[in-house]
């Protein structure tokens, strides 16, 4: 049963992700945003590809290596991820992309993936607060590779 909330919570979350860039992706944090539109661009696509490969990858190896608490804290930086969306919705007063799927796939899947992991709540807790420092990771080594690409 883990391994079906694991399909579905990664199947959850890559539809998030295709809904998130057809909408324009994410954007770009202020510290690498750039004059150069097709450089942004670029490094916006990289980082979207980069989650949608490591974050599936990292469910299913906290399973196959039986750690899981890496799994919760994966589903918990997800959960976090569609609560921030939709918080971000509000305070826009309009829906972002992949706010709806985020919601309505990702969060009951990831919730569904703690549930069985039975870690307890810090491991969760502690996905969902290292969210925001991965992702700053993801977009500085997108940005790396984006310009890398350019040269």
């Amino acid at each position: 049963m883990t391994l079906l909330a694991a399909l579905v919570l990664s199947a959850a979350f890559l539809l998030q992700n295709f809904a998130e860039l057809r909408g324009g992706g994410p954007p770009v944090p202020p510290f690498l945003r750039r004059d150069d539109k097709q450089t942004v661009h670029r490094i916006r696509r990289i980082a979207m590809m980069i989650v949608s490969l490591a974050v599936p990858a990292l469910l299913f190896l906290s399973l196959a290596m039986s750690v899981p608490e890496l799994g919760a804290m994966a589903a918990g930086a997800l959960a976090a991820n569609a609560l921030a969306q939709a918080a971000a919705s509000l305070w826009s007063r309009r829906i972002q992309p992949g706010t709806l799927p985020g919601l309505l796939l990702m969060l009951p899947a990831s919730i569904w993936l703690i549930v069985l992991l039975d870690t307890g709540k810090v491991w969760p807790l502690a996905g969902a607060i290292a969210m925001m420092p991965s992702l700053a990771l993801v977009w500085l080594l997108a940005a790396l590779l984006a310009v890398g690409q350019a040269r």
